[in-house]
């Protein structure tokens, strides 16, 4: 039997390397170690960078030395294949200059890690070739996601499958809320539905965008918002404030769940990337995004919102995967209609609590958890609107989120204690009567230097989220239909 295939943890041993690969995944034989000093001791003493390869790494092979590292191999840990080119780029694990984002339990962060080591691991085993849409998202469940050409030359051709295919691939599938996605023509969206209800003239999303020239304005816009989508993954890794899309006790320990933690590591390792490592950052995000489609179904409520804030962050890194990169990726389509569904299915668990439609004060954990769930639904139709201007595509259109609150005020958002936001949301409740402000709203902004009454006064308390919404929705109409 060839040993090259036997699992180091539990010694059992395959016939076939994809069934070790599966089974590495999966071999758990008890609580984890700390990982805290991941290196190897020589590359810790000489204080250089260590690729983690197990048994050996690579500096320690190229030397001759004798590698041994402090921390046994764990759960889940995968023993790396010698990579035979000694060009191969590596990932570092370093912090990013800035302050370390809190620590987790060790137990966690080592399973955190490992999960992460092995997503790199698999990302080496897989030819280094240009992503392109000749490689879908090919673990889905639904056909839906697969609907892309096998054949490189023809992904010229539109991606334009018509709705009645959809429908029927759909509940070919056992999907059993086709409705939510192919309402009849006539329905529109209802002001206070507890879902959002898509129309057939949302479908397809990839229609070229309008043939005559992007307005200059439109065009800084749409510039203005991919700077600014893009330091969010820098945020998190920095670890000095939370993403506006993120509350600061979503991405803080014992509140960080398991798909937060993740992208938090993840974030890091994009800012860290060395020359050449950029195509396995890119694989890396992109199995993780996999995991997440898969698994979105089956989480509870908080898993469930951290990773519709992951994918989010994710989007953007996969436009941005290089380091110095001044032009947009060109992302598969797959990836949106995934994330279109997974906002579908959120949307379906609700997006107002009884008190917010009430006018009186939630409890705060509730208030935190639904606006927080807004506010990444909002940051992922803005990052969509500047793909598809940048990219001539069409845009998510925004009247579906016209029946909710607009961003809520940076004072609520930032409240340290639940004592403090209580005090405060009681004497903002004060000033806006029988509704605050809506999103849909925005559509009655005239054009001029000043403000009807409700929207200045939303304005006063707006956080960098809500600017960013007001500056684009009062500028865009030349180009797409924003509300």
């Amino acid at each position: 039997m060839d040993n090259r295939l036997q699992c180091q943890i539990c010694k059992k041993t395959f016939t076939q390397k994809s069934s070790l690969i599966r089974h590495s995944k999966r071999c758990t034989p008890g609580p984890a170690p700390s990982l805290r000093q991941k290196s190897c001791r020589q590359c810790t003493t000489s204080k250089a960078k260590c690729d983690l390869r197990r048994p050996t790494c690579g500096r320690c092979e190229q030397r001759g030395s004798q590698c041994e590292y402090v921390v046994p191999m764990t759960r889940g840990a995968q023993v790396r294949p010698a990579v035979t080119n000694s060009n191969a780029p590596t990932i570092s694990f370093e912090e990013p200059s800035g302050r370390e984002l809190p620590q987790l339990p060790d137990a966690v962060s080592s399973t955190l890690t490992a999960r992460l080591q092995s997503n790199i691991n698999d990302a080496l085993q897989v030819s280094l070739t240009p992503f392109d849409n000749a490689h879908p998202l090919d673990s889905t469940r639904h056909n839906i996601y697969n609907n892309l050409p096998d054949d490189p030359q023809s992904t010229e051709q539109a991606w334009e499958p018509s709705v009645t295919t959809r429908a029927a691939e759909l509940a070919a599938t056992g999907f059993n809320d086709v409705q939510l996605f192919f309402p009849p023509e006539n329905v529109l969206l209802d002001a206070t539905a507890e879902r959002i209800d898509l129309c057939l003239d949302d479908w397809p999303l990839w229609q070229n965008g309008p043939s005559n020239e992007i307005s200059p304005l439109v065009r800084h816009s749409m510039e203005t918002l991919l700077r600014v989508f893009r330091t969010y993954p820098k945020m998190l890794a920095k670890g000095f404030q939370a993403p506006p899309m993120c509350h600061f006790t979503h991405v803080q320990p014992p509140m960080i769940q398991c798909p937060m933690a993740l992208c938090a590591e993840m974030a890091r390792i994009w800012v860290n990337q060395t020359v050449g490592t950029t195509e396995m950052v890119r694989r890396t995000v992109l199995q993780e995004m996999r995991t997440l489609f898969e698994q979105y179904r089956s989480m509870d409520e908080d898993h469930l919102l951290a990773a519709l804030q992951a994918l989010v962050l994710y989007t953007i890194i996969l436009m941005f995967p290089g380091r110095d990169q001044v032009s947009v990726s060109l992302l598969d389509p797959a990836i949106f209609v995934c994330l279109r569904e997974v906002v579908a299915y959120i949307a379906s668990t609700g997006l107002m609590l009884a008190e917010e439609k009430e006018n009186t004060r939630p409890p705060w954990k509730l208030w935190v958890h639904v606006t927080a769930k807004r506010r990444a639904i909002f940051s992922l139709y803005l990052l969509h609107w500047s793909y598809g201007v940048y990219h001539g595509l069409e845009s998510f259109p925004c009247r579906q989120l016209r029946f909710m609150p607009a961003p809520a005020p940076k004072f609520l958002w930032q409240a340290e204690t639940e004592d403090r936001w209580k005090e405060l949301y009681n004497r903002w409740l004060s000033q806006w009567g029988d509704c605050p402000y809506m999103m849909g709203e925005f559509a009655g902004i005239r054009a001029g230097t000043s403000l009807e009454r409700r929207t200045e006064m939303w304005l006063e308390d707006a956080d960098e989220l809500g600017v960013l919404f007001f500056t684009i929705g009062t500028t865009v109409h030349p180009c797409v239909e924003w509300w």
